[in-house]
């Protein structure tokens, strides 16, 4: 009989994790979101979905406080 090994039964699941967590994070990171609480989330299945859609659409924040500074700084000099 050839069986098998119970850890290789996870790793199509652990790939496709890998899949969306990794842009998550990144994406994540990039847009000045919570990395960690982001990370964890695009690890629950089906959540994962939601999250991934979820942060490709999200503003980036980080972006936005540059060009608030950018429009206080210019209405000061006027």
């Amino acid at each position: 009989m050839n069986q098998v090994h119970p850890a290789a039964a996870f790793l199509p699941m652990i790939l496709i994790f890998l899949v969306i967590v990794i842009p998550v994070f990144k994406l994540a990171k990039e847009k000045g979101k919570n990395v960690v609480l982001w990370t964890v989330l695009a690890c629950v299945p089906l959540v994962n979905i939601v999250s991934i859609i979820y942060i490709v659409g999200a503003t980036n924040s980080r972006l936005e406080a540059k060009i608030d500074r950018l429009l206080k700084e210019i209405d000061k000099e006027e």
